[in-house]
């Protein structure tokens, strides 16, 4: 879409004398950048029962509304380890782990891969993903 123009009229009256102004005004179109991950991480080994921290930060231009961690290993493909509300344009992810003794998506050796989604308020996504052998 392209910017738009748009006339505005206010009037008022006060003891009976009316008074007007127009002006014009251009909406530039805002543009909603893809939402990015910056300098995450992720340890690519652990052993049973141990968590594995992400370092870094998810960002949006506008505003972040979802997180998303999918691991896919001996257990299954694709398994929602946990999604998260969160808001704001910059969001630590240290508080966030994999834990290789969770049942629901690990509990065995093996490799594992780990994907982080983030979603921002429009839709947008992005991920990053991790290869994690637990032993």
């Amino acid at each position: 879409t392209s910017n738009q123009s748009v006339t505005v009229t206010g009037s008022y009256t006060y003891s009976g004398v009316t008074k007007s102004a127009t002006a014009s005004v251009t909406i530039a179109n805002v543009v909603d950048l893809q939402p990015s991950f910056s300098s995450t991480a992720l340890a690519t080994t652990v052993s049973r029962p141990n968590r594995i921290y992400f370092s870094g930060y998810a960002k949006d231009d506008i505003s972040l509304t979802t997180l998303t961690m999918k691991v896919s290993g001996p257990k299954g493909n694709n398994l929602t380890a946990f999604t998260k509300t969160i808001s704001g344009i910059s969001h630590t992810l240290s508080g966030y782990y994999f834990d290789s003794s969770n049942s629901a998506y690990a509990g065995a050796p093996g490799t594992y891969t780990v994907a982080l989604w983030i979603k921002d308020s429009v839709g947008q996504t992005a991920s990053r993903v991790f290869t994690v052998q637990v032993k």
